[in-house]
């Protein structure tokens, strides 16, 4: 959907519920957001898909504001609404954020580090019964020829 599609639809949805001036900020938001999207890269395109359903947005406007329209019952939109919102969620929880990403990082190095000191820890346990006792008959070797 492109920009004045979404725009439209979320001042459709908003009108009748919030007065002109509300509305009219509320527009003037998504457009600005959009606009600074686009400047970043994005597509029209890709920028209101991530933003989601507008007819979802408005509502969750009016409920933030107090508003509340229709009469209580969920219709058919609402549900399929819900139902968007909560897969966006998931899909959401299932990515890394940046700061999740550099601790994972830190996580993989802690345990490059404790693998290469576990390998050089059995190799010195391992040479350590050998090396000993030649390191002890070598030692009392040189002391008895100096003597």
């Amino acid at each position: 959907m492109d920009k004045q599609e979404f725009l439209r639809l979320l001042e459709d949805a908003l009108r009748g519920e919030q007065t002109e001036a509300e509305i009219r900020g509320h527009i003037q938001y998504y457009n600005a957001y959009i606009e600074e999207e686009m400047r970043k890269g994005k597509t029209e395109e890709q920028v209101t898909s991530a933003l989601g359903d507008p007819r979802l947005i408005a509502r969750t406007i009016l409920e933030a504001s107090g508003h509340r329209g229709g009469a209580g019952g969920e219709t058919y939109y609402e549900a399929h609404e819900e139902t968007q919102r909560q897969e966006q969620v998931k899909q959401a929880a299932g990515r890394l954020t940046e700061r999740g990403r550099h601790w994972l990082r830190v996580a993989a190095v802690i345990g490059v580090v404790l693998l290469v000191l576990w390998f050089l820890a059995a190799v010195v346990s391992f040479l350590l019964p050998i090396v000993l006792p030649v390191a002890a008959v070598l030692f009392l070797l040189s002391y008895f020829r100096k003597r």
